[in-house]
């Protein structure tokens, strides 16, 4: 208590020097013979009448001893706090919930731990003798008791989202063995904060639980991204990015789920086995959650169809779903299409399913399509729909244009056009490819042209064989593929030069697998559900045929221009090189869910429902082909630089390779590493020449543009392009305001929604 609070309490208070007198309570004084003053720590009272002891005074003002002490005096460290701001309060409840403590949280960044004092007017700053808890203990005892399962994670922070998501969840920072007994016999799953910090921490609360529950996960949400030492992502990290990515509550609760079933079953490490073994037999394998599509991607007609077929079949919805959009896109023909700038984007889409050989049920789910087409379109059906793809001109007869020749009449001696092969006229064409690894083998071979007539198909539908004998085209075609393979397969048979010449990333890549075990096969499907979803689907081809130039309405424009940045510079590496044309993908989606709800303008739930394949896409892109930079020689310095904390210097990095690397080959990769964002180097002073160290750096969105390693115009373009796109007022739009995009040769700024503005980036030029 204070001083003002003790001298409240007592009669006839008046001053007298540095101290007070008062009546003395515990007797009946007529004079004042108690004096009270304030000590550095204490109140001191004392009755002059040497007969009322302080005990005494306590007990007749109904007060306590320790009353009369004050708290201790804050220390430096605690008078930091006085200027930071409290952001969060995190309660420490007993099994009743009487709050025992309190963890706050301050801005800038910093954690201080409190009590109640007792007395309902503030608190004490020290915890000596307090009783600790579990976080959130009433809720978990509650989770427990009704066989809920109960989520682990660093902060309680994290643990307040998984309670908004309706989990049960506290924080396992600084575990107690004592703790366990709330959760004894239950379900856990732990989610770890990205970091080597936080999977020591993880670890450790794991070996104290795991004596004493039914089962114990881990999952790492970021697995498939670099390491730090601490200051990784988390689990709010996590969820904050689902919901800038559209998904509601729900969505985020099933999708985590999803994640659970597939989490590590901790397991723990016996030092006793650990002598004389190498260190990385004691290192964790981390397991890439498998992909899962968002609800989203399930709209209109396309979810109506798939929530049909489902139950009925052991395919995943997800090959339902990517084989009926390419099946539609490409049966309804070269018509529909989207523009930006000169380039038309209409609905063929390469798609290939990765999976396992049976299990995946690959076949089984193109089956469920091709019946639910069937009577659609005869001619589609009968002429259109082919496999055994082997050359690029096998591939350009099937879609080839009519050949005209010049022939001499003998008798007239005029030369007269003379058509020797009508061509084909209907140059629809869905290539269907159950080993597509074949595919992948014949086209590495020497003078085989499939990989260059198929991206030209796919970016404006025309190839042309130039040989003499056979001078077959075609223009307008329009070609789609439905390709089926194993993971092995695709890793072995994809080789670099495919992946870096962009044919890899005009294929969209869907992992997949078995939804469910039907020994028996199931019920057929419902015969008026099934006439009238067919119904609707004829409806809508008909109308698709009639569609031109596809737009998108205002919301949905605005919409895309939201989320374009992101869809340009989201990935890095391998991962980039394989999933580059992102934004070209969203808008034949889009235009494809658009004709499938029969409109003629894209709307903003359709941009939705492409985006969410799209993330599909990149998830099992991710998931398949890993943290591969696609430069075998920059994945080798990149483990060795992320190993070393001092950097290397391109001595060291050179020996890595035994000096078996040629100045060119070592400067490609240490270049990748550099564009990539990946690596940086750093000009160290010697006594003689400066010193080049290349250190890991942690992965950024933008890949570093380094005038210093590139030479002649392009360092001189893609400096000003740097500072062109940093200069955000010079770098927008003057027609619709959006962010100008660089062109491939880094000379030009242009609009990706194709309304002409252009900026020379050598000059500063706009037209």
């Amino acid at each position: 208590m204070t001083l003002q609070e003790i001298l409240s309490l007592l009669d006839n208070v008046k001053k007298n020097g540095n101290q007070y007198t008062a009546r003395c309570p515990a007797h009946k004084d007529k004079e004042n013979s108690l004096s009270v003053s304030e000590k550095s720590d204490k109140i001191v009272l004392h009755c002059h009448t040497k007969v009322c002891t302080v005990n005494d005074i306590c007990a007749a003002l109904s007060i306590e001893l320790k009353d009369l002490f004050s708290e201790p005096k804050q220390s430096k460290a605690a008078n930091n706090f006085q200027s930071k701001k409290i952001v969060a309060v995190y309660d420490y409840a007993d099994e009743h919930g009487e709050i025992l403590y309190q963890n706050v949280r301050y801005e800038p960044k910093d954690f201080r731990q409190r009590k109640p004092n007792g007395r309902g007017d503030g608190f004490n700053y020290s915890l000596n003798g307090t009783r600790r808890v579990p976080y959130r203990l009433p809720e978990l005892i509650k989770a427990v008791g009704r066989g809920a399962d109960v989520w682990l994670c660093e902060g309680e922070k994290d643990a307040d989202n998984l309670r908004t998501l309706g989990f049960a969840a506290t924080s396992f920072k600084n575990w107690k063995s004592e703790f366990n007994a709330f959760l004894k016999s239950s379900h856990i799953c732990l989610i770890l904060d990205h970091d080597k910090a936080g999977l020591k921490q993880a670890n450790d609360a794991c070996e104290l639980l795991s004596d004493n529950v039914a089962s114990l996960k881990t999952l790492d949400l970021f697995q498939d991204e670099f390491l730090p030492e601490k200051h990784g992502k988390d689990f709010s990290d996590w969820f904050e990015n689902e919901k800038q990515n559209g998904l509601s509550n729900e969505e985020i609760a099933e999708k985590l789920c999803i994640l659970n079933d597939n989490a590590i079953v901790w397991q723990p490490t016996d030092a006793n086995d650990a002598d004389g073994a190498d260190a990385e037999d004691f290192e964790e394998t981390e397991i890439k959650p498998f992909p899962v599509p968002n609800e989203k991607c399930f709209h209109g007609l396309t979810g109506e169809y798939v929530r049909m077929i489902e139950p009925q079949t052991e395919a995943s919805s997800a090959a339902l779903l990517v084989q009926f959009l390419t099946y539609f896109g490409n049966i309804v023909g070269r018509s529909a299409f989207y523009q930006v700038e000169a380039d038309k984007h209409f609905t063929n889409l390469f798609c290939v399913l990765v999976g396992d050989t049976a299990s995946g049920r690959k076949g089984t789910s193109f089956g469920r399509v091709k019946e639910i087409f069937k009577g659609e379109d005869e001619a589609h059906e009968k002429d259109c729909i082919v496999s055994g793809l082997a050359s690029g001109e096998g591939l350009l007869y099937q879609i080839r244009d009519a050949v005209y020749e010049e022939k001499t009449d003998k008798k007239t001696k005029k030369v007269e056009t003379v058509c020797t092969d009508n061509g084909v006229s209907d140059k629809r064409l869905l290539i269907v490819e159950g080993e597509f690894a074949q595919v992948l083998r014949v086209q590495g071979r020497e003078g085989n042209t499939l990989s260059a007539f198929l991206r030209n198909l796919w970016d404006n539908g025309t190839a042309r064989n130039l040989t003499k004998n056979s001078p077959l085209r075609t223009t307008d075609a329009h070609v789609s593929i439905i390709g089926h393979i194993t993971k092995t397969e695709l890793l072995n048979c994809l080789d670099e030069v495919e992946s870096a010449n962009g044919y890899a990333n005009r294929f969209l890549w869907f992992a997949v697998r078995r939804s469910k075990f039907l020994p028996f096969g199931a019920s057929e499907i419902d015969s008026y559900e099934l006439a009238n979803f067919q119904r609707k689907l004829s409806e809508r081809i008909k109308s698709a045929n009639t569609v031109k130039r596809m737009i998108f309405t205002t919301e949905a424009r605005n919409f895309f221009a939201s989320v374009y940045e992101r869809l340009e510079t989201s990935r890095y590496g391998f991962l980039a090189k394989i999933t580059q044309r992102a934004t070209a993908y969203v808008c034949r989606l889009s235009c494809i869910f658009a004709l499938l709800d029969g409109k003629d303008e894209i709307e903003r739930e359709h941009l939705e429902a492409a985006l969410a394949v799209w993330q599909y896409a990149e998830d099992s892109a991710r998931y398949i082909f890993g943290g591969r930079i696609g430069d075998k020689n920059a994945e080798i310095i990149l483990d060795a630089l992320r190993e070393s904390e001092n950097g290397l210097s391109r001595t060291e990095i050179r020996d890595l390779f035994d000096r078996h690397i040629s100045k060119e080959r070592l400067d490609s990769a240490l270049q990748s590493l550099l564009e990539n964002g990946l690596a940086k180097y750093e000009k160290v002073e010697t006594k003689g020449k400066a010193k080049e160290v290349w250190l890991a750096c942690v992965f950024s969105v933008f890949s570093v543009l380094s005038s210093e390693n590139l030479s002649g115009e392009k360092s001189f373009n893609a400096k000003n392009a740097k500072n062109a796109i940093e200069r955000k007022d010079s770098a927008n739009c003057k027609n619709c305001g959006l962010e100008l995009e660089l062109t491939e040769d880094e000379t030009t700024l242009f609009c990706p929604f194709g309304c002409g503005s252009q900026k020379n980036v050598s000059r500063g030029e706009e037209k």
